[in-house]
């Protein structure tokens, strides 16, 4: 949209990298859960969506996880058995759990979108309240159909519903582009050579 494809390009080259991820790609068969839940994002926003989130998912059949984005927290809160709740992952295992969901609902910064784009996974993207970048980026995705977008103050449950037979086009994205762009860059100014010695 126009946070990254302006009408007018400033005046240094430009490149467009595609999706940056510090996730691999792996590969999954079958779906251990229906929907995880990626939570982030300053408080109280942060509480106010994992309430909201949990007290849905109580009444909703399928297999949930939950990753508070609390890596210091040491408590949980009590849940359903459909539900499983982590306070934080390792990126090993979070993308494991990701590759192992249907659905992910999530913020929509910009760096989850390149992360979840990269992997290819449907989504819900609840924008932060009063955060406009992505009270603007969300709907403009879901008009794209690369995903599906609701406000936090919305009713979640007829969301997920809608969310789970939208019709999703998840874009065909280049792997390993930002690579050939860096190393392009590199070899006009003779840097090739260190590059592959860093590697």
């Amino acid at each position: 949209g126009q946070l990254s494809h302006p009408q007018r390009l400033p005046q240094i080259p430009v490149e467009y990298l595609g999706p940056l991820s510090r996730f691999p790609a792996i590969a999954a068969n079958t779906f251990t859960y229906q929907f995880a839940v990626v939570l982030s994002g300053p408080e109280p926003q942060r509480s106010l969506l994992e309430e909201k989130i949990l007290s849905v998912a109580e009444k909703m059949p399928g297999k949930w996880l939950v990753v508070r984005g609390k890596p210091g927290a040491t408590d949980t809160p009590a849940t359903a058995e459909h539900i499983a709740v982590h306070n934080h992952l390792s990126t090993n295992d979070l993308a494991r759990i990701l590759a192992e969901t249907a659905f992910v609902i999530s913020r929509c910064g910009y760096t989850t979108v390149m992360e979840m784009l990269a992997l290819k996974k449907k989504c819900i993207l609840i924008p932060t309240p009063g955060q406009t970048e992505q009270e603007y980026l969300a709907p403009h995705l879901m008009q794209q159909g690369w995903c599906y977008s609701c406000n936090q103050e919305d009713d979640l449950w007829d969301h997920l519903q809608n969310a789970t037979s939208f019709t999703y086009r998840l874009p065909h994205l280049p792997d390993e582009h930002f690579g050939v762009v860096v190393d392009r860059f590199l070899h006009e100014k003779g840097l090739l050579q260190l590059s592959n010695e860093i590697r």
